[in-house]
């Protein structure tokens, strides 16, 4: 049987709803919105899920509130927003890690990351930082490279977990250099920047957020953004790619719901999600959270997705990577 496209998917859908297009978008919501986040409460995710949902309530006039389903690695709330109707009525708060399950899972992912959703529309961006412990005698990204050339695997880097964006930056730090450093997964993000601070591991890939003031202090020594620009907050941090060119990394997240959602509703939550992310009131709480707002249209994110899923396919297939994991 020949297999259908998420293209194909939304326009069979969008048939169904060619009637009454308008009546369907003035119309939403009728009645309270879950918006789920496959993220713990307390979180940097769960806390935008929390600002977009409460000015969605607001502008809107309905409640959209926050479902907290963590685990898995974020599959179990994507899990369960895939098998939801697609109604709009249940929206799903993705990550980076939306996009690296399906080559880091395989054939065990419960859905299909592209034919089971559809953008809304990409919320922002929140640059991390490769830094050193000092006491592996490096400060800069040539010199790390020259000495992990020298002693392949001896040393380590951090992160929060398999699939994480620090795991993914690390490994695709590995491709690009032509090292390799060996992954050392944590619970916690706060854990590993711990362990990295005490040199229990030498690398660690946090957010520029949580590590400025250790960089300050100099218990940490950045030596590079993984975001392809200079961070305006440290503007004196060189970006990765200024040594590797094309590396792009980092903590993305954003809007998708399940695959079939009429598109004037997609098109009303597009619209409404980006007034709220460009209130001041909005952009002065996440830039206080380290986030890059960063707003487009359904198509426009739906293309990011599917280049993500294909970049990180690559880099986990290049540097032999798979994992089990525990749902």
């Amino acid at each position: 049987m020949p297999s259908v496209s998420r293209r194909e998917i939304l326009l069979a859908s969008l048939a169904l709803s060619s009637g009454a297009p308008s009546a369907l978008a003035q119309n939403y919501p009728a009645r309270a919105v879950r918006f789920v986040t496959s993220f713990a409460a307390g979180g940097n995710a769960d806390i935008l899920t929390r600002i977009v949902g409460d000015g969605l309530s607001r502008s809107l006039g309905q409640t959209f509130f926050t479902d907290n389903r963590p685990g898995g690695n974020n599959i179990i709330g994507t899990q369960f927003a895939a098998k939801s109707a697609p109604d709009g009525y249940t929206l799903l708060m993705i990550s980076t890690s939306h996009t690296v399950n399906p080559a880091l899972v395989g054939k065990e992912l419960p859905y299909d990351t592209l034919r089971d959703f559809t953008s809304v529309t990409k919320v922002g961006d929140t640059p991390m930082v490769l830094v050193a412990n000092p006491g592996l005698g490096v400060s800069s990204l040539k010199e790390l490279i020259a000495k992990a050339k020298a002693a392949p695997g001896a040393i380590n880097f951090s992160s929060s977990g398999d699939g994480s964006p620090a795991h993914m930056a690390g490994e695709l730090f590995n491709v690009m250099a032509g090292i390799k450093t060996t992954h050392v997964p944590y619970k916690s993000t706060q854990q590993a920047t711990t362990d990295a601070i005490s040199g229990q591991v030498e690398l660690a890939y946090p957010s520029l957020s949580s590590v400025g003031e250790m960089i300050k202090a100099g218990k940490l020594r950045a030596l590079g953004i993984t975001s392809s620009r200079r961070s305006p907050v440290a503007p004196d941090i060189p970006t990765i790619a200024e040594t590797l060119p094309g590396f792009q990394a980092g903590i993305w997240t954003g809007v998708v719901v399940p695959m079939g959602v009429p598109k004037p509703i997609i098109a009303k939550l597009n619209s409404e999600i980006i007034k709220v992310l460009s209130t001041p009131e909005t952009k002065a709480k996440l830039a206080n959270m380290g986030v890059d707002v960063d707003t487009g249209t359904p198509e426009e994110f739906d293309a990011f997705i599917d280049a993500e899923v294909k970049k990180w396919g690559q880099v986990l297939r290049q540097g032999s990577i798979k994992v089990e994991t525990k749902r």
